[in-house]
Parts: C-alpha cells; sequence; structure tokens
C-alpha cells in the first residue's frame, strides 16, 4: 500500500491561485482581488499569493453568521444554496 502523494492538492495545506480558484470554483482574478482587498485569507511570498485551506475554511465557517455582502465569493456560495 503507497502513502498518500502530498503534492496531490486534496493534501495540500497551503495553494497557489490557480489551486484555490479550482477549489473554491471561482475565476483565479475572483480569488486575487479578494485576497487583495482582504476579504479572503491569504499570504504573499514573493510575488505569488499563497492559501491555507485551513485559514479559508475557518473564513467561511466565521462568515456564515456575518456574510460578506460586497464579496463575489459569498455570492457565489448563496447561489448554491
Amino acid at each position: 500500500m503507497s502513502s498518500p502523494d502530498h503534492t496531490d492538492t486534496a493534501f495540500k495545506e497551503f495553494l497557489s491561485t490557480e489551486e484555490t480558484a479550482a477549489w473554491l470554483g471561482v475565476p483565479r482574478y475572483t480569488v486575487e482581488r479578494e485576497a487583495r482587498e482582504g476579504r479572503l485569507p491569504a499570504r504573499k511570498v514573493g510575488r505569488a499569493w499563497r492559501f491555507s485551506r485551513t485559514a479559508i475554511l475557518e473564513h467561511f465557517r466565521g462568515s456564515d453568521a456575518h456574510p460578506d455582502r460586497h464579496s463575489p465569493l459569498a455570492h457565489h456560495e448563496q447561489a448554491e444554496r
């Protein structure tokens, strides 16, 4: 039995912009804008954004009580409900 490949996105804690966009089901430019405007937890490493899977999950769990009506991610989430 082989161990899981930790380069697989399903096991990665820190994601790139592209991986985060695919995981959330939104365009890359939305993820970048939300991070830049402080509405999505992220860190800039050099010129690239990095996103913590745990921080994003906690962010969305906490935002259920107080959704940001101006966030495209919030609109995307509401549309799926």
